[in-house]
C-alpha cells in the first residue's frame, strides 16, 4: 500500500523565534552604505525581552531576508573580532539563517544609524564598533 507522504512544511519567521513575534518598537530608514538604496528596519522585542532587529523593506533592487535577527547574536559576533581589527560586513553573515549576501550588508546599515558602527578611517566597507550603550538606551526609553 502507497501512503501519501506529507507536505513539507514551511518554516515561518514565527517558528523561527519559538512562536512569539517580536513587538515592533521602531521603525525607521537609512541609506545602504553604498547609498544606492533606502532601508527601513524594525527593532523588536520578544516577551523574554529579547531584542531583535529585521530589514524590512529595500528601495533598490537587492534581494534580502526579512528575517529577525537576535541583538544578542550580533554581539556575540562583534566580540569575536581581535581588538582593533576593522568590522567588515561578513564578520555579521553567521547571525542570519538566509544566506542573501546583502543581509549583513544591510545590517551594517541598520547598526551605523543607531550609532554601534562607525566607518573605520579612510577604508571603504570597514567599520568600528562603537558598542551597544546608545542603542541600549534608546531602547529602555521606548520601552518605559
Amino acid at each position: 500500500a502507497l501512503t501519501k507522504k506529507a507536505p513539507a512544511k514551511k518554516t515561518t519567521k514565527k517558528e523561527k523565534l519559538n512562536g512569539i513575534e517580536p513587538e515592533i518598537l521602531l521603525t525607521t530608514k537609512c541609506q545602504s552604505v553604498t547609498g544606492k538604496s533606502t532601508l527601513t528596519y524594525q527593532i523588536g522585542v520578544d516577551t523574554e525581552g529579547k531584542i531583535y532587529i529585521r530589514i524590512a523593506s529595500n528601495s533598490g533592487g537587492g534581494y534580502f531576508s526579512k528575517e529577525f535577527v537576535a541583538v544578542d547574536s550580533i554581539k556575540a559576533a562583534l566580540e569575536n573580532i581581535p581588538d582593533g581589527s576593522p568590522i567588515t560586513s561578513l564578520y555579521l553573515a553567521k547571525s542570519f539563517s538566509g544566506r542573501s549576501s546583502n543581509n549583513s550588508a544591510f545590517l551594517v546599515s541598520a547598526l551605523i544609524n543607531e550609532g554601534v558602527l562607525a566607518p573605520f578611517e579612510d577604508k571603504k566597507r570597514h567599520y568600528v564598533d562603537l558598542g551597544f550603550e546608545k542603542f541600549t538606551a534608546k531602547l529602555e526609553k521606548k520601552l518605559k
